[in-house]
């Protein structure tokens, strides 16, 4: 929600177009209402405003998702604001395995809780180390230079493989079950490309 917020009062605030489309009327018609005095207008206005935005927004993190694997299909993308869930964006995709039982979901998450609980477990040792043995497989591991928890149960065949980018705001996370190996969350979190994702961030 923060990242949201920003680009709502910079374009509220800024003189020039930013996107040619009917939010530019809907931030004009706030700004009025600001210098007026009618906070609660303004405030109500933003509030639609920040919606229109995070759907575009959602669409541009659309473009950001891995292609899939040989042998899968993805679905539609999906838009969560988080506010209930302590703040943040989540942008997420499905993805099914042809003539399997497979199941892969791609998330973007931004300037969430979520993220920088990740971002604890990453960079503590003494929380990975607690987390050894058991049924569940915890790693951390590297992946196109950056740091990613690996998490694998091999007895139910699902994980989960989570990267954090831009000073712990933004998370980039594959979660499937019904895989073969954990060796297909590895090998399609390798074909993300960050740098685009952290551009469509504004990180």
């Amino acid at each position: 929600m923060r990242l949201i917020i920003v680009i709502a009062f910079s374009m509220l605030l800024a003189g020039g177009p930013v996107w040619a489309d009917e939010i530019l009327d809907q931030m004009e018609f706030a700004k009025k209402q600001y210098q007026k005095g009618e906070y609660n207008k303004a405030i109500k206005e933003l509030g639609f405003i920040i919606n229109e935005i995070q759907a575009k927004l959602s669409k541009e993190f659309g473009k950001n998702f891995p292609a899939p694997a040989k042998g899968w299909k993805k679905q539609q993308v999906k838009s969560q604001n988080m506010g209930m869930m302590g703040g943040g964006q989540m942008t997420s995709l499905d993805y099914r395995e042809m003539g399997g039982r497979g199941r892969m979901t791609a998330t973007i998450v931004v300037d969430s809780p979520m993220v920088r609980a990740v971002s604890m477990m990453l960079n503590n040792p003494a929380f990975m180390g607690a987390q050894r043995g058991g049924q569940k497989e915890l790693k951390r591991v590297r992946i196109n230079g950056e740091y990613a928890l690996s998490e694998w149960r091999p007895d139910r065949k699902q994980g989960t493989v989570s990267v954090v980018l831009g000073g712990g705001r933004m998370m980039l996370q594959i979660k499937g079950k019904n895989l073969k190996a954990k060796k297909i969350l590895i090998d399609m979190m390798k074909t993300w490309d960050y740098d685009a994702a952290k551009k469509t961030a504004g990180l």
